[in-house]
């Protein structure tokens, strides 16, 4: 009898932690498979919310929100998706353009997120705008009227526009049938949408789509049960042509399918399953092939450094349950193959001809501002100004101006009036000097954005002609949204004082989604203030206050 019960609790310990794997694999399934029936015809450049706790960090004018599963949102007003597995498995997706060209709408990058994941979309949100021809459509290289032609187009040819040339008179567009942009003149176009709406740019700001830059950070899921995986699945549409996108600073030509993960000793690691991706840091080139795996160092900014590990054949057990079913094609993950068999599949690809020279990505001059860790801004260049916010690691940054303080610091004013000491910033590539200023004059105008309650030409000071707006429609069609004003022009209230408030004209942010931008006029006094806009049910709230000299 004694033995017996010593063979029965063997049995016990032997079967116990199998039947729990088995419970846990089942869940991991049973999420993912919610997941893919879920986020099932996700429409180009969109994201999807799969299952468990997703987190959307939209831009300012973006009203989609992650509330119930298998709703979907403009992944170009995305600036950070959070996918957490701490109650339950959890799972998005997104369909991304990146570099495809636009006659390719049914072929799209996908990117699945799964575990425990943050990204970082580092491409600024981009509005766009149709326009309309009223003569020849002529695309230019360069925004002159002498620059050579890249295309031509008849009367009432339409095309997207994506910025305003920053000295007046061009809007850069979309190529019709291209990854490319060209340059059009305002003197040949004609619109119903607001074109001061759209990005200020110059000729050598990169045309980038949303998530082309981006950062990654993964952390073990191991709610449910040991080895849950946790990453990041992106799949081109075929294992021919190659998208560039570059992560955590890694520069990258993908064709195939790859899975990204970052590890507990901050290394980003990279296994190709199917298909091949050229990686580029620095000078550094090097292929990563199917069944290959390669690492990079991570430095405290989830930023690249060092050099990129030689390849080797990953541990086919490191990608059990990895989700390629939920992809847009399915994937076989191949067996442990031999270090010999990847060196020759590199050696074939190296003597193919690769051209690269023209890829925005992979150009080693591009000029990329970041910030380095959590980032203060301030209302002026020290620390005994106001603190207007903090930005979190990975921020893109576009400074206007620099001055040194009475202490020989460096400090840059943002594009957006706020001030940032210079040393919380990392710059890669080649970047132009900053303007140097000694005076600093506060501005004359200004924008308060009431959904954030942030302004836009540093705090609102006294003396300032304020422009305070808010945001609203998600009208599906263009004539409910031109009706909107009809039928309740909209309020803001300084101190329970009304303003006088117009609206923008309308535009579509996403398919059957229109909406209009609601502001009035202030001209800013020393005091406290409450400001209070709203429209039918929507309200938003902000408290300011605009201080003594």
């Amino acid at each position: 009898m004694k033995y017996f019960r010593y063979w029965w609790l063997v049995l016990f310990i032997i079967v116990l932690p199998v039947t729990a794997q088995e419970a846990c694999t089942g869940d991991i399934i049973r999420a993912l498979s919610r997941a893919g029936s879920a986020c099932t015809d996700i429409t180009r450049n969109h994201v999807c919310y799969g299952n468990g706790d997703v987190i959307g960090i939209f831009d300012a004018s973006n009203q989609d929100n992650f509330a119930l599963v298998g709703e979907r949102a403009n992944a170009g007003l995305l600036q950070q998706l959070i996918v957490d597995s701490t109650n339950s498995y959890s799972v998005a997706e997104m369909q991304l353009q990146l570099s495809l060209i636009n006659t390719q709408p049914g072929r799209n990058v996908s990117l699945l997120a799964f575990g425990n994941v943050t990204l970082i979309n580092q491409v600024p949100v981009r509005p766009t705008i149709l326009i309309e021809s009223t003569g020849l459509l002529t695309i230019r290289t360069l925004p002159s009227n002498e620059a050579d032609i890249i295309e031509q187009y008849p009367l009432r040819t339409t095309v997207t526009a994506n910025g305003l040339f920053s000295d007046g008179g061009w809007l850069r567009v979309e190529v019709p049938n291209t990854s490319s942009v060209g340059w059009v003149s305002l003197d040949i176009i004609s619109t119903t949408q607001e074109i001061n709406t759209l990005n200020i740019v110059d000729v050598d700001i990169p045309f980038l789509r949303s998530f082309q830059v981006m950062s990654l950070q993964s952390q073990p899921a191991n709610t449910l049960c040991d080895g849950t995986p946790s990453g990041v699945l992106i799949q081109s549409p075929n294992t021919l042509d190659s998208v560039e996108m570059t992560i955590n600073g890694l520069d990258m030509l993908l064709a195939g399918t790859v899975f990204l993960e970052t590890s507990a000793d901050n290394r980003l690691i990279l296994r190709q399953i199917d298909g091949q991706t050229l990686l580029r840091l620095g000078n550094q080139r090097q292929w990563l092939v199917s069944g290959g795996e390669i690492s990079v160092s991570l430095d405290e900014t989830s930023s690249v450094m060092g050099d990129l590990s030689e390849i080797a054949p990953y541990n086919s057990d490191d990608l059990l349950n990895i989700p390629v079913n939920n992809l847009n094609y399915r994937v076989r993950i191949p067996s442990n193959i031999a270090q010999s068999d990847l060196h020759n599949r590199i050696a074939e690809l190296t003597a193919e001809p690769l051209m690269i020279a023209e890829s925005s990505v992979m150009r080693p001059e591009r000029c990329i501002r970041t910030a380095r860790g959590n980032v203060t801004l301030y209302a002026g260049a020290g620390t005994f100004y106001e603190v207007i916010r903090d930005i979190p690691s990975g921020t893109n940054l576009y400074p206007a101006l620099r001055l040194a303080d009475s202490d020989g610091v460096t400090w840059w004013q943002l594009n957006n009036g706020h001030w940032m000491l210079a040393s919380r910033a990392n710059i890669q590539g080649e970047c132009d000097g900053i303007p140097i200023t000694q005076i600093i004059e506060a501005p004359s105008y200004n924008t308060l954005i009431l959904e954030t309650c942030d302004t836009t030409n540093g705090p609102i000071r006294a003396g300032q002609w304020v422009q305070i707006e808010f945001t609203h429609g998600s009208w599906r069609t263009l004539a409910e949204a031109q009706q909107a004003v009809q039928i309740d022009r909209g309020r803001i209230t300084l101190n329970q004082q009304y303003l006088w408030v117009d609206a923008t004209q309308p535009r579509e942010v996403s398919e059957e989604r229109f909406y209009r931008t609601f502001y009035g006029s202030w001209y800013a006094e020393i005091g406290t203030y409450r400001v209070v806009g709203g429209r039918l049910t929507y309200s938003v709230i902000c408290d300011i206050t605009v201080p003594v000299g």
